[in-house]
């Protein structure tokens, strides 16, 4: 195998164990770019689509719905908690890019628990909650959405989450907030617990919970809060 080849098979390799970023390995970046032709042909044998997004400087892989080929990656339905965390996020980045430009959105754990605060009932155990949001960032994180810093307790919200969460998916579930935060305020009204309201549901996420196995590291996408039931509390 000569060198071309090598790198060729490295970039494939990485393709199918998660998001590829021209910051994290310039060369292996550059391998995507410039045999992008011969990568797409060769994951279409696997029903997959290769993106290459030259601007924000990263690549990834799709399940190719118009394939025949049995499907490689899983579909997993994501929970409400973790739908609500992108959408905010995803809100935020677009607010951020419109004032910023090119710099990075950066947000601790704390303001990511004061974004979510509105939307669930009114917290008896603050340090509780915070370390429910960490979980769910981390899981974000998993997916290829949110780089946790080093030696720090916040995270980089990354450009993929623009292709994942689309302006249609944005703007359908913008439309339920005032449900969420109508739910919420409820809650902390209410103390009979089993006279709660069911929380709105959330609507599917079409291109984020699509191929869940696309995500850094090969990591699929949680299914709950705790890798347990499906769950909408974060207290």
């Amino acid at each position: 195998m000569n060198g071309e080849e090598q790198a060729f098979s490295r970039a494939a390799v990485s393709l199918l164990r998660g998001v590829v970023e021209r910051r994290a390995d310039e060369a292996l970046w550059q391998t995507v770019c410039t045999q992008q032709g011969a990568l797409q042909e060769y994951f279409a044998r696997l029903g997959l689509r290769l993106t290459v997004d030259t601007a924000d400087e990263y690549a990834y892989l799709r399940q190719d719905e118009t394939s025949c080929v049995p499907r490689l990656m899983a579909r997993t339905q994501l929970s409400y908690a973790l739908s609500l965390l992108l959408l905010l996020l995803r809100k935020r980045l677009g607010e951020y890019d419109a004032l910023e430009g090119d710099s990075r959105l950066i947000l601790s754990s704390t303001q990511m628990a004061e974004m979510l605060a509105p939307f669930f009932p009114q917290m008896t155990d603050r340090v509780r909650f915070l370390a429910r949001v960490r979980q769910q960032a981390e899981h974000a994180a998993s997916m290829g959405f949110l780089h946790r810093l080093s030696g720090e307790d916040a995270y980089e919200v990354l450009p993929l989450l623009r292709s994942f969460v689309t302006g249609e998916w944005l703007e359908e579930f913008a439309e339920r907030l005032a449900q969420y935060r109508a739910y919420g305020a409820a809650q902390q009204e209410m103390t009979d617990q089993d006279a709660l309201p069911l929380a709105p549901e959330a609507p599917a996420m079409a291109d984020a919970e699509e191929d869940a196995a696309v995500g850094a590291d090969g990591k699929e996408a949680p299914s709950s809060i705790e890798g347990g039931e499906d769950t909408d509390e974060l207290i």
